[in-house]
């Protein structure tokens, strides 16, 4: 028997219930919006890279703005992580 079936079954509340779902459902959203982020980051490097090489000077700006604020949202959200698994 599993550990989470053994507390389910022991506990008289929905608690453990709970917060099995709070951890599907943060880890869904989380997963979903690092995985879009990481995705804008890369077509934010791409695109800055084909109008520094092309004639899109006027669109340089936006994907590297855009490249660089997908690339801090990645970067917080894994110091989030780590400083979450260090400090409980």
């Amino acid at each position: 028997m599993s550990p989470v079936s053994v507390l389910a079954a022991e506990s008289s509340d929905l608690s453990v219930w709970e917060q099995l779902l709070e951890v599907i459902v943060v880890g869904s959203i989380a997963g979903i919006g690092l995985s879009i982020a990481f995705s804008l980051l890369v077509r934010g490097i791409i695109q800055a890279g084909n109008a520094r090489r092309g004639d899109g000077g006027s669109a340089l700006l936006p994907n590297v703005a855009l490249a660089a604020v997908s690339g801090l949202i990645c970067v917080a959200a894994v110091l989030f992580a780590v400083y979450e698994m260090v400090d409980g």
